[in-house]
């Protein structure tokens, strides 16, 4: 009943009744069905990051002389991405390089006059508070050269943090600075990506967590490719549960060679896993597979779990568009909604494994339209077959 009741909302803006003019053929998106004995899946959006970024920053301040990149540019480890006028920097340097030189001769004097007291010191020659002043100017001079060595290491160091370089290689993602500009120590210049490989993170419920040794395979679709999803891996699976939306985050990773795959893009992570226990009693699998909207604990072989957007309602009645690879047209064929979850519902019906529905633009689509499918790369040439050749 509430199933029933809650339909028509989640339905809203689906398909009308179709119109009289003879319909054009129409691109849409298909899934084929395939058999829940065999393999379950859960799909979860979220969008696609950098396997690293860096913000990058002057360790000094100073007037920026030059930016060697812009927005995009592509850079190798170690290439010069920005420069500081470094011409304090230099006279500093040149400085300490002349009093490190200065110190280092009174260090040889103190030292000469030192060595020659300890033989006075010792004839009798010179009394001790004598040999200890000649001992104390020994030390004190060896301090004054260490100081000005560590200023020198210190001025150093300074003149070539006037040079921002790239700590990997990687695609400039941000520029926050202009030549000629004033910029302060640690405030952000420029954000480096490494996009070799692709990183999506998603939230998923506890129920997937406990189960994520079952997992089989990961894939990774970003539509606004345009092209069939891609195998992926799992990097981590977080054991925090987050406060706001109660859900584990787990991190999945895709190689990204062509750069193709551009942070913030939106992805659809999929997970296959195998099945769980078969439960032979179907009035109480579907009692306990959707009670209080729950994840299945148990999968039915007569139902089936399809996005929500592949549903349509007419005449107080829902259905799905099938699409016939024969013919390539779609008729229309009623379903019974069992239970949500997430952006998906699943359904039962006559359909069989291999059967192939719409679920995307459903509602612009009539029975016996000619339609093209534009991810028909996502299934083999057997399958898009008529099964009686």
């Amino acid at each position: 009943m509430i199933i029933a009741a809650l339909l028509p909302l989640l339905l809203m803006g689906c398909a009308d009744d179709p119109p009289e003019t003879e319909p054009e053929e129409r691109p849409v998106r298909l899934m084929q069905l395939g058999d829940p004995a065999e393999q379950a899946t859960s799909r979860f959006s979220g969008r696609a990051a950098p396997v690293r970024r860096s913000v990058l920053a002057f360790n000094v301040p100073g007037e920026i002389a030059n930016v060697s990149v812009d927005l995009g540019a592509k850079v190798e480890a170690g290439d010069e991405l920005a420069r500081l006028d470094d011409y304090d920097y230099r006279l500093q340097v040149q400085e300490l390089e002349y009093q490190l030189e200065s110190a280092e001769a009174a260090v040889d004097e103190a030292e000469a006059h030192y060595e020659r007291g300890e033989e006075l010191y010792a004839a009798d020659v010179i009394s001790s508070s004598e040999f200890d002043s000649l001992e104390s100017a020994y030390r004190q001079a060896r301090a004054s050269r260490d100081a000005v060595a560590e200023g020198l290491r210190q001025a150093r160091s300074a003149l070539d943090d006037t040079v921002l370089e790239a700590p990997f290689s990687g695609v400039v993602a941000r520029r926050h600075i202009e030549p000629y500009q004033n910029v302060s120590p640690e405030i952000p210049a420029i954000v480096l990506d490494d996009i070799s490989e692709i990183e999506v993170e998603v939230g998923v419920p506890e129920s997937f967590v406990a189960r994520r040794d079952q997992i089989t395979a990961v894939s990774i679709e970003f539509e606004a490719l345009g092209r069939p999803a891609v195998a992926a891996a799992i990097e981590a699976v977080g054991t925090d549960v987050d406060a706001t939306t109660q859900a584990y985050p787990v991190r999945v990773r895709v190689p990204n060679p062509e750069a193709e795959i551009l942070p913030g893009m939106t992805a659809e992570v999929t997970f296959t896993r195998r099945p769980l226990p078969e439960m032979p009693d179907h009035d109480a699998l579907a009692e306990r597979t959707y009670a209080d909207e729950r994840e299945p604990t148990y999968v039915d072989e007569r139902t089936y779990v399809v996005p929500l957007t592949a549903l349509f309602e007419r005449d107080d009645a829902v259905y799905v568009w099938q699409w016939d690879p024969d013919t390539g047209t779609v008729s229309y064929s009623a379903v019974t909604p069992v239970g949500f979850k997430g952006e998906n519902v699943r359904i039962g019906n006559n359909l069989r494994p291999g059967d192939f529905i719409v679920v995307s633009g459903v509602e612009y689509l009539q029975d016996g339209q000619s339609v093209s499918p534009y991810n028909a790369s996502d299934f083999q040439a057997s399958d898009l077959r008529s099964g009686d050749e």
